[in-house]
């Protein structure tokens, strides 16, 4: 299905989709810019840019329903062959719900570790734990990612990195795992996405 083109708050969104999150990231209160002109890039140019307190996340945004179908999605070699990895900013995939492997992972995420040659190590915590890895998170190059909580404010992170806040730039805080409809912080995240749902259906001009 081709994608619709819809105007929300000034912006020509190329896709729904993508001003569905648009909206979704203001409520999680994210610094984000539409469509950034980042030197350095060929061939790509990224949906987003997320501003977080130390580091810089550059966002992509597909019609994906789980994680299995980015390992072979045509955009998967134009992003990762763009020229990102001489640059400093990592890369978030995001798709078309909240739970990408069918319960907390919230996007795919290429780590600026995740660039170099060798990869980045697989963390001991994976198996210590007992948790079985789903097959694209095996990729030294990419890594599961899930909501966080610093006091009232929501971040992800990099669980095979340092539990490290993408927005806040704190580490060692509340992590949000294990996705459970009794779980009040996954309410109000999934709160907060159906909003912004629903004001794109009233705030949204689409485009003939």
């Amino acid at each position: 299905m081709k994608a619709k083109q819809i105007i929300v708050e000034g912006i020509h969104f190329r896709s729904k989709l993508e001003a569905r999150w648009y909206l979704f990231f203001k409520k999680l209160g994210w610094n984000v810019v539409y469509e950034p002109e980042i030197e350095g890039l060929t061939g790509w140019i990224p949906d987003f840019l997320i501003i977080g307190k130390e580091k810089k996340i550059l966002v992509d945004i597909k019609p994906i329903d789980k994680i299995e179908e980015w390992d072979n999605h045509p955009d998967r070699f134009k992003i990762e062959n763009s020229g990102v990895a001489n640059l400093n900013y990592e890369i978030l995939i995001l798709g078309t719900n909240l739970m990408l492997d069918g319960n907390d992972q919230m996007g795919i995420l290429y780590p600026i570790d995740g660039f170099w040659p060798e990869g980045r190590e697989k963390d001991k915590s994976d198996t210590e734990i007992g948790e079985e890895i789903p097959k694209p998170i095996m990729d030294h190059n990419i890594t599961r990612t899930i909501f966080s909580r610093d006091d009232d404010q929501y971040g992800f992170i990099d669980i095979l990195g340092s539990w490290h806040c993408r927005i806040t730039g704190e580490g060692g805080k509340v992590y949000l795992s294990s996705r459970s409809h009794d779980n009040p912080d996954y309410k109000k995240i999934d709160t907060m996405w159906n909003e912004a749902w629903s004001e794109l259906r009233w705030k949204g001009k689409e485009i003939k």
